[in-house]
């Protein structure tokens, strides 16, 4: 730059600092200061800078949305809850196993209509209360939970000699949580659950006693954070041992309803559909009077949306109720008769749960037509979406665990296929068929052996003996040294101790004698002349010898079974229907056992869920999903399932070709 050159910058420049200095108001210069949302600046420097904030905040979002990161992961539970994706995409989930034990077991043998010496602890004679007529173990600083049995009672606890600690009185109407720094073995007694002309089944089917070992964490969480309903989903009623069966997930986002199937579940005369989007309600509409349909997370908003009308002469025909849990309600309606299509939105109110969506009418015989029927989570109302969940069921699964080890199911993403991770053996049976022999012979009771199939040594086995009553696990052998029906597991072989009593046995039996027992038949003779009757009714077999029963099982006979963990884990493949997608705010329903049938023709399932009274497993209580949160990790994940699917397909190709060729050799045609 020349001189003259370099002299006109400087003048310039002290010009514009003169005029800055001065406070220059030129028209232009205040125009300026005005942002394109009409804020308005003090000055041209600061709408510059600010505007500058907001175009770098606008970048690093868009960089953030095609990054690399951006997974979020969230653990479920069984029952409803929300995960609050920001983008559609695949949502991937880890299932992990549970074993529920009820220690009581599932019969009632155990028990008898009979009180308590609280003295001496002998067991007396009553005819309306329920008593355990045996001791049943407990370990000293272990945490036990009593369900709610509707009925008070009391609790006697005796140390290892079974001497007479101490007594509890319960109050049965409550879950009661207890635990004791040096107790071994508890007797129960129930207050005023029978009657004389009562049997004892039934006294026992109407309290269904159940008592569970629970963890220290879980134990202090009773009763404070975890409320009756906490527990009752933590805790529900097994018959001995319950395992996590045939898990079922459930994912809807754009709406979380099907009118349709909910209405016809009540009346199906009642429900007509006519176009794809519309029903028609036809009188009388008395059947669906405060009936409750949906499922809602509390804590949770929903929007509700729909067309309505209204076709008779008097008033309003059918209607919905938004119900709160704290007793207030809104209404999802409208009065007008023969009128076009109204279209009516309720957002449930902030801070309130919903407990359901009632249904009630103004006239019985008013018809009532609905055009898409929706609910979303949200203050927003979506576009109508005709009900369409993406589901995972997981058929024939059976997953155990405790809060150490848990078998997992997942899908592999390396060998694409669905696999669980088994941590234990499921429900080995133990019947006349296995290698047993003799241990031996202790007070009441003998002991018998198999090889270790593959057990973990020392760990805590789960049996259940052929009546349905839990076996004691004996991480060492103490107990099955003192115990009758007791298990334990060392490194080469898995015992049992055996009630003489039970087997009938007054000698060492043999093998085959032993092998007959576990096929259900019990020793009547006298060591010299030999004889058996069924475990099942007492009946005696169709040929009383030993090489009969010893290869014969009784009929009606349930075998021993046993869980354990394994020495070493292995990887099983299993089959699964459906995969699960997350869309926004998506409601992910977890749950467990059902049942399906199958189309003969195109093999499509139609699934329905076990009700609740009627499932004999345990709860899910964990399942880890994990989803995109940005627009490249849901693309990549969207591309990598493409992928997945065209090897898939291109491996089904190159099998139905060999198919083809094989039935085209054989002179087969197609």
């Amino acid at each position: 730059m020349d001189i003259i050159s370099y002299s006109k910058a400087r003048s310039v420049e002290k010009q514009l600092n003169q005029a800055v200095a001065a406070g220059d108001q030129l028209a232009e210069t205040q125009q300026a200061r005005v942002g394109r949302d009409t804020t308005v600046y003090t000055t041209l420097k600061e709408r510059l800078d600010a505007e500058q904030t907001q175009v770098t905040g606008r970048v690093t979002t868009v960089e953030n949305q095609l990054s690399e990161q951006n997974k979020a992961t969230q653990i479920l539970t069984h029952g409803v809850q929300v995960v609050n994706a920001t983008t559609s995409s695949p949502l991937k989930v880890e299932i992990y196993g549970r074993s529920l034990v009820n220690i009581f077991g599932t019969q009632f043998n155990s028990w008898r209509k009979g009180d308590i010496d609280w003295s001496t602890g002998n067991v007396v004679a009553s005819t309306d209360r329920l008593v355990n007529n045996e001791f049943i173990p407990i370990q000293a600083n272990r945490y036990y939970l009593l369900t709610k049995l509707g009925f008070s009672g009391a609790i006697q606890f005796y140390d290892a000699n079974k001497n007479i600690l101490n007594k509890v009185n319960f109050d049965g109407t409550n879950y009661y949580k207890f635990t004791h720094a040096s107790a071994s073995f508890v007797k129960f007694l129930l207050l005023a659950v029978t009657n004389n002309a009562e049997t004892l089944e039934v006294a026992w089917n109407k309290v269904k006693p159940a008592l569970y070992s629970v963890s220290a964490d879980t134990y202090n969480k009773i009763g404070v954070s975890l409320l009756d309903a906490d527990v009752e989903r933590m805790f529900p009623y097994v018959n001995s041992i319950g395992y996590v069966k045939n898990p079922v997930l459930l994912a809807e986002s754009d709406n979380i309803i099907d009118i349709y199937a909910e209405l016809s579940k009540i009346d199906s005369t009642k429900v007509n559909r006519l176009a794809g989007n519309e029903i028609e309600l036809i009188p009388a509409l008395t059947a669906f009077n405060n009936k409750v349909i949906g499922t809602f997370v509390k804590n949770t908003q929903y929007t509700f949306t729909c067309d309505i009308r209204h076709e008779g002469t008097i008033t309003r025909g059918l209607y919905f109720i938004v119900d709160y849990t704290d007793g207030t309600i809104d209404n999802l309606t409208v009065n007008d008769v023969d009128q076009p299509y109204q279209t009516v939105t309720v957002t449930s109110k902030a801070g309130k749960s919903i407990s359901g969506l009632r249904l009630s009418y103004g006239t019985s015989t008013t018809k009532t037509f609905l055009r898409n029927f929706r609910i979303n989570i949200g203050t927003v109302s979506r576009q109508y979406t005709a009900y369409n969940p993406s589901y995972l069921y997981c058929s024939d699964v059976t997953l155990a665990g405790n809060d150490n080890k848990k078998d997992i199911l997942y899908r592999s993403e390396f060998n694409n296929r669905w696999e669980v991770l088994r941590q234990y053996k499921i429900n080995e049976i133990l019947d006349g068929t296995r290698g047993w022999t003799y241990s031996g012979n202790y007070t009441g009771f003998k002991q018998v052996r198999i090889p270790n199939n593959g057990a973990k040594p020392l760990s805590e086995a789960l049996g259940v003996k052929y009546d349905g009553n839990i076996l004691k696990p004996s991480p060492t052998s103490v107990v099955i040294n003192n115990e009758k029906d007791a298990v334990y597991i060392d490194a080469s072989y898995t015992y049992l101790s055996i009630s003489d009593a039970d087997s009938g046995w007054t000698t060492a039996p043999t093998v085959d004698m032993i092998k007959s027992y576990f096929n259900g038949w019990k020793y009547t003779g006298d060591g010299t002349t030999h004889s058996w009757v069924s475990l099942v009714d007492g009946s005696v077999p169709a040929t009383n010898t030993l090489a009969y029963v010893s290869t014969t099982m009784a009929t009606g006979f349930t075998p021993y079974k046993l869980t354990y963990q394994l020495a070493s884990p292995v990887i099983e493949e299993v089959k699964v229907d459906g995969d699960l997608v997350v869309n926004g705010a998506t409601q992910v329903t977890v749950g467990s056992e059902f049942t399906y049938t199958e189309d003969a023709i195109t093999k499509k399932r139609t699934y329905t869920i076990t009700p609740t009274a009627q499932r004999t497993g345990a709860n899910l209580l964990e399942v880890k999903c994990t989803y995109d949160s940005n627009f490249k990790s849901s693309y990549d994940s969207t591309v990598g399932k493409v992928n997945n699917i065209a090897e898939s397909v291109s491996v089904l190709d190159m099998q139905m070709y060999r198919v083809l060729l094989a039935l085209k050799n054989n002179n087969i045609t197609v």
